[in-house]
């Protein structure tokens, strides 16, 4: 549901992934509007002592159950649409 828009590194333990944005998605613009979903979406770059080659976000899950991230997945591909500079389509 998010290819082209994020790639998410498959993780083997721990509470939270690093998806990294597809080029032309600023890391700023997306983790602000996946916040405006409720959805917390860390930019890797306040982790990072050096400039880092690719944007990206740092995804928790522990604690979630799968409707929960099913849901959460369906908001952050909007919040990364409008971040891409798309409208939000309508649910209703």
């Amino acid at each position: 549901e998010l290819d082209g828009l994020l790639e998410v590194e498959e993780a083997e333990a721990g509470m939270h992934v690093v998806g990294w944005l597809a080029p032309h998605i600023s890391e700023a613009s997306a983790s602000r509007e996946a916040a405006r979903m409720h959805i917390e979406a860390i930019g890797l770059s306040a982790y990072a002592m050096r400039p880092l080659p690719r944007a990206g976000l740092v995804l928790g899950f522990a604690g979630l159950d799968e409707a929960v991230l099913v849901d959460g997945i369906a908001g952050l591909r909007q919040a990364l649409l409008r971040a891409d500079g798309h409208r939000p389509t309508s649910t209703t």
